[in-house]
């Protein structure tokens, strides 16, 4: 059960997401699950006097790959869920619609680094 002080509740960082879990509203929510990813090294390339750029973007040796990850999380995540998961790779995340319930039940799963509401852009007008 997720209670405040536990290793599933801290991948929780949002109080308002965090309230909302502890619930039974039977209300739903478009959330993003961040994936345990492997670390990035970049390459870069400080030849030719000007500011170094990028020449190469590497995952960890041995981490499976980024997007073998997180497809082995959206694979996951599908049985909890009554519509299917997107996955969003620039992010390293996971969109999914949701109630709390459903979240408690993957949250704590080692691929879930963290859950976070899914904000949505306002425009100014």
């Amino acid at each position: 059960m997720l209670t405040p002080g536990t290793t599933e509740f801290e991948k929780i960082r949002d109080p308002e997401l965090a309230d909302w879990l502890l619930q039974e509203s039977g209300e739903v929510r478009e959330v993003l699950v961040d994936a345990d990813l492997p670390r990035r090294t970049v390459t870069l390339d400080g030849t030719g006097g000007g500011r170094p750029r990028a020449t190469g973007l590497h995952d960890a040796a041995g981490s499976g790959g980024r997007q073998e990850i997180l497809r082995r999380l959206r694979a996951l995540l599908e049985p909890f869920l009554d519509t299917p998961p997107v996955v969003l790779e620039a992010a390293g995340a996971v969109a999914v619609r949701a109630t709390g319930r459903q979240v408690r039940g993957f949250v704590d799963h080692p691929l879930v680094k963290a859950v976070r509401p899914n904000r949505r852009l306002r425009h100014a007008g």
